[in-house]
């Protein structure tokens, strides 16, 4: 998983996801209260994905998780 930008500006978070064909992957951002901003979910991911996780007007650091059947990465995201 690699997030596009980090530190992140704007209203998305754009994330490419490779490794996970035909696998299940969800992502969710949380904030420093433990609270869910996104989540987001494909059901059968192709070779290479692409996901833009909106976030509105957070700011401050985000725990970005992504799971697929095999692996979870975890990654702090910081928010301009």
């Amino acid at each position: 998983m690699t997030v596009l930008g980090n530190p992140v500006e704007g209203e998305f978070v754009e994330i490419e996801i490779r490794g996970a064909a035909r696998q299940s992957v969800s992502a969710e951002l949380v904030d420093q209260q433990g609270r869910t901003v996104c989540r987001q979910r494909i059901d059968e991911a192709s070779t290479l994905e692409r996901m833009s996780l909106p976030v509105g007007y957070s700011r401050g650091v985000l725990l970005l998780s992504v799971q697929g059947a095999y692996e979870r990465q975890q990654v702090k995201v910081i928010m301009k």
